[in-house]
């Protein structure tokens, strides 16, 4: 298992959450990644705020960026 971190980069740049987590593969950690994002944009939607400017990003243990994935590009609102 390697260890991510995910970290949420707000529509001005700053960082509003960061977590950690042991995945076997970067699939698995993109997986999850989406997963949360489609969970905080349907809470965020509930409650009356945007997210669609919000991106997860992917961090290696060594502290590099593996992807980042859009919350835009994880909803469908068609």
């Amino acid at each position: 298992m390697t260890k991510f971190h995910f970290q949420v980069r707000n529509s001005d740049g700053s960082l509003s959450e960061t977590f950690e987590a042991d995945f076997g593969s970067s699939e698995e950690a993109r997986s999850e990644a989406v997963r949360a994002a489609q969970e905080m944009v349907s809470d965020g939607l509930w409650h009356g705020q945007s997210l669609s400017n919000e991106t997860f990003e992917i961090v290696s243990e060594d502290r590099e960026m593996i992807e980042a994935v859009p919350f835009q590009s994880v909803v469908n609102f068609d």
